[in-house]
C-alpha cells in the first residue's frame, strides 16, 4: 500500500512531536551556526545525546520552516551540514570583519521581544520594535512564524506590572537626563501625600523592580539619595543645569543596590547594613533556595531540615511583607527590631479574624 505523503504543513508538526524538544531545535541551529566549517550528523548526535535518526528529524523540521541548512564539503572534503546565513543581513557591505547575527541569535532576539513589554510606548520600545521588524524581514515569514509558535509556550505574568503608555514622555526625558547628567524638576504625588509636590532631583539610575521603574538619585530638597516611582510622576522637566554624581555613590554603587531588599527606603536613609537571619521551615526551603533574593544571601541547613538564611541589608522595609508571605513557615531570628515588627503585624492582623463564639 502506498504510504501517504506528508504535506509541508503536516511535516513540521510531526517533527516537533517526534523530536520532543523544541528547545533542542534552536540548540542544534546554534551549534551549526557556531561551526562555520560544518558539522556531520554523528557529531550532532553525540553533542545532544540522541540518535542520528532524531537529529535528521530535527534538521528536517528546521529546513521545512525555511532555515537555510545545507549539505556541503568541509575543508577536509568531508560531507557536513552547515547554516548558510552569510546573506542574512545583506546590505551591499561585503566587509568580512563586520559582525553578523547568526540565525539562532536573531531568532532568540525575535522570540524575546515580549520581555520588552514594560517599556511599551517609550523610545526604547519604538527603537526595539523597528529593530525587531528588521529581524523579522531578515528571518523570512516561515522562520518568523516558526519562532512565534515556539515562543507560544512562554508567557509573562502581568501581576503588579506597570503600564507606561501615558508615562512614555516622562520616562524618555528621565532617561535622557540620566545619560547627560541633567537636573530634572519633577511634580510628584507620593503615596502618603494629599497633594503633589515639586522636587529638583539629580537622576543617577533608572531601576527596574518587578516590572516597575524607579529613579534613583539625589534629592536637592532632602540632600540625600532617594527613590522616585515613575508611575507617581505627574511631570518631569529636564533642565539645562547639569550635576555631578556624588563620589560616595559612584564608589559604592554596586554595594548600594546589593544592600537593598526591594526599593522602599523611607526613614532608613543613613542606616548601616545589618545582618538579617530568618529560619525557613522544610515546607518552603526548596522554594526559597531556588531564587536569588539578595546578593549577600547565605543558607545554612539545620538538623530538622529547616534552613537559616542570612543577608546583610540596609533597607528592610519591604522585607517585612516578604517574610509574612511565608506565614508560619518563616521566623525572624534577628535583628530584634525586625522580629518585633513582624510580631506586631501578626498580632494586628489576627484582630481582623476574631474567633467565632463557641456554641453554648
Amino acid at each position: 500500500m502506498r504510504k501517504e505523503r506528508k504535506t509541508p504543513e503536516q511535516l513540521p508538526q510531526e517533527g516537533m512531536r517526534e523530536s520532543k524538544s523544541a528547545n533542542r531545535l534552536l540548540k542544534v541551529l546554534g551549534f551549526l551556526s557556531a561551526h562555520s566549517d560544518g558539522v556531520d550528523i554523528e557529531t550532532l548526535a553525540r553533542e545532544f545525546g540522541v540518535s542520528t535518526r532524531t537529529i535528521r528529524r530535527d534538521l528536517k523540521v528546521l529546513k521545512s520552516h525555511g532555515f537555510p541548512i545545507i549539505e556541503c564539503r568541509n575543508s577536509s572534503g568531508r560531507k557536513v551540514l552547515a547554516v548558510n546565513d552569510g546573506s542574512m543581513w545583506s546590505d551591499g557591505d561585503e566587509d568580512e570583519a563586520r559582525p553578523r547575527f547568526t540565525y539562532d541569535e536573531a531568532a532568540a532576539m525575535f522570540m524575546g521581544r515580549r520581555f520588552l513589554a514594560p517599556l511599551m510606548g517609550t523610545f526604547i520600545w519604538d527603537a526595539a520594535s523597528r529593530a525587531l521588524e528588521k529581524i523579522r524581514r531578515s528571518l523570512g515569514p516561515r522562520v518568523a512564524a516558526f519562532c512565534d509558535r515556539l515562543f507560544e509556550s512562554v508567557q509573562n505574568t502581568r501581576i503588579g506590572w506597570s503600564d507606561y503608555t501615558d508615562k512614555a514622555q516622562i520616562l524618555d526625558d528621565i532617561w535622557a537626563a540620566v545619560e547627560k547628567h541633567h537636573c530634572v524638576r519633577i511634580e510628584y504625588q507620593s503615596l502618603s501625600a494629599d497633594a503633589p509636590r515639586v522636587y529638583d532631583i539629580h537622576p543617577y539610575k533608572i531601576l527596574n523592580h518587578r516590572g516597575t521603574y524607579y529613579v534613583v538619585g539625589y534629592s536637592c530638597r532632602t540632600r540625600d539619595i532617594r527613590h522616585w516611582k515613575i508611575n507617581r510622576m505627574i511631570s518631569a522637566l529636564k533642565t539645562d543645569k547639569t550635576f555631578k554624581v556624588l563620589p560616595a555613590f559612584s564608589r559604592n554603587e554596586d554595594r548600594y543596590f546589593q544592600e537593598m531588599f526591594g526599593v522602599y527606603q523611607k526613614d532608613h536613609v543613613g542606616q548601616k547594613p545589618e545582618k538579617v537571619v530568618i529560619r525557613f521551615e522544610r515546607e518552603v526551603v526548596r522554594y526559597v533556595q531556588e531564587h536569588i533574593w539578595n546578593e549577600s544571601q547565605k543558607f545554612t541547613p539545620q538538623e530538622d531540615n529547616s534552613v537559616l538564611m542570612e543577608m546583610k541589608l540596609k533597607y528592610t522595609v519591604e522585607l517585612k511583607s516578604w517574610i509574612l508571605s511565608f506565614g508560619r513557615f518563616a521566623t525572624v531570628i534577628s535583628p530584634e527590631p525586625l522580629r518585633q515588627m513582624i510580631q506586631e503585624e501578626i498580632t494586628a492582623a489576627a484582630e481582623n479574624y476574631p474567633q467565632p463564639p463557641k456554641p453554648s
